[in-house]
């Protein structure tokens, strides 16, 4: 019966361990979701920012003499 006891103690210990980490280290799907968005917006708004490089000038040994 201690056994049992010890397992149950055991088995208490290590959900409310995983209950602190859920709450420490957890982001819910909103939050999660929100970050996406937010890293999107942030990589459209630098694109749209981007300069296009013109094309290359031609070499002057492409040139027929």
């Amino acid at each position: 019966m201690a056994r049992a006891a010890k397992q149950r103690d055991e088995r208490k210990t290590r959900k409310e361990q995983a209950e602190a980490n859920r709450i420490r280290f957890g982001r819910t799907g909103a939050e999660k979701k929100a970050e996406r968005e937010k890293l999107k917006k942030a990589e459209r708004a630098l694109d749209e920012k981007k300069l296009d490089h013109p094309a290359p000038l031609p070499d002057s040994s492409d040139k027929p003499d």
